[in-house]
């Protein structure tokens, strides 16, 4: 598991072990869902990455109800 720090503009970067193992490229479109308290992102299908490693799972410390506050309040 690898942890990695929300930015300003609320962008992560994928660590660069991950972005290796599925062939995620830059510019590469990804899905993004909340689910089970936490947020997934995978390889939209079809955009070249391994089928067998579709799928990263990122749970956040943060409950769903306060993903959408700005910081700070």
């Amino acid at each position: 598991m690898h942890q990695v720090t929300i930015g300003d503009k609320y962008q992560v970067t994928i660590p660069k072990e991950i972005r290796e193992k599925l062939g995620i490229k830059p510019g590469q479109r990804v899905l993004v869902t909340a689910s089970g308290g936490g947020i997934t992102i995978q390889p939209e299908p079809g955009g070249g990455s391994d089928d067998r490693l579709t799928q990263i799972t990122h749970h956040v410390s943060r409950s769903p109800d306060t993903w959408n506050r700005t910081p700070g309040t």
